[in-house]
C-alpha cells in the first residue's frame, strides 16, 4: 500500500519530462570537462537531483494552480501526455490539496538541497537558486507568468540559461559566457517544445484566463 503511495506521488511529477531539465546539467558537466577541469561527480549528481526535484515540483503546482483556475478541468482539447496536465485530480487520483502539499514538499526539498550547494558554492549559487525557485512557483501561481504571456520566457531561463550556469558555477567556480550562450540555445529548444504542447491547451486557457503567448498570437 504505502509503496503504491509512492510510486502514485513520484507518476504524479510526471517523471517522463525532467530529462529536459537534467539534460542542460549534464550539459555543464560536459563543458566544465573540455575546459580542462576535473568534473566532481558527487556535485554532478547532486545537481541532477535539484533540478530534478525542482522540475517535480514545478509539474506539480502547475497541475494544483491549473485546477484551481479551472483550466485543466475545461481542457477537452489535450493531447495527453504533452498538454492538459497529469490529469491526477481531475481523475480522482489524488485530491487538489494533496496535489498542493506534494508540490510544497518537493519545492521545500530542492530548496533544502540547494541552500546546502550554495553554502559549498557561495552566494552567486543563491541567487540563482532563489530566481529558479521563484520563476517554478509563480509559473502558474499568482501572479502567474505563463497567464501573462512571459511562461516562454521562464521556461527558457529555467531550462537552460540557470541549471547550466549555476552548474558550471558548482563545478568550476565560474559562470563562463560559453555556459550563458549554450544555456541561452538549450533554454529556446525546450521553450520551443512548451510552445507547442500549449497549442491544444489554447481553448481551455483563453476560457479560465490563462492568456499564453499561443493563446495571445491565436
Amino acid at each position: 500500500m504505502l509503496a503504491n503511495r509512492a510510486l502514485t506521488m513520484i507518476a504524479a511529477t510526471r517523471p517522463a519530462f525532467p530529462t529536459a531539465s537534467v539534460l542542460p546539467v549534464l550539459v555543464a558537466g560536459a563543458l566544465v570537462s573540455a575546459q580542462g577541469i576535473a568534473v566532481d561527480h558527487s556535485l554532478l549528481a547532486l545537481a541532477v537531483l535539484n533540478i530534478a526535484l525542482i522540475h517535480g515540483a514545478a509539474n506539480v503546482l502547475n497541475d494544483y494552480f491549473d485546477s484551481r483556475s479551472g483550466a485543466d478541468a475545461l481542457n477537452e482539447e489535450r493531447i495527453y501526455p504533452f498538454s492538459g496536465g497529469s490529469r491526477f485530480i481531475q481523475n480522482g487520483v489524488l485530491t487538489e490539496r494533496e496535489m498542493g502539499a506534494l508540490g510544497a514538499i518537493l519545492i521545500s526539498c530542492g530548496a533544502a538541497l540547494g541552500l546546502w550547494m550554495a553554502l559549498l558554492t557561495g552566494p552567486t549559487l543563491l541567487l540563482m537558486g532563489l530566481a529558479g525557485g521563484a520563476l517554478a512557483i509563480f509559473y502558474t501561481a499568482p501572479p502567474c507568468l505563463a497567464c501573462r504571456g512571459l511562461g516562454d520566457l521562464a521556461v527558457a531561463t529555467c531550462f537552460g540559461v540557470l541549471p547550466l550556469a549555476g552548474t558550471s558555477l558548482i563545478l568550476s567556480g565560474q559562470v563562463s559566457a560559453g555556459s550563458l550562450w549554450l544555456g541561452g540555445s538549450i533554454g529556446c529548444f525546450v521553450a520551443g517544445i512548451l510552445w507547442a504542447n500549449s497549442i491544444p491547451d489554447i481553448l481551455s486557457d483563453r476560457a479560465s484566463g490563462k492568456m499564453t503567448l499561443p493563446v495571445r498570437l491565436g
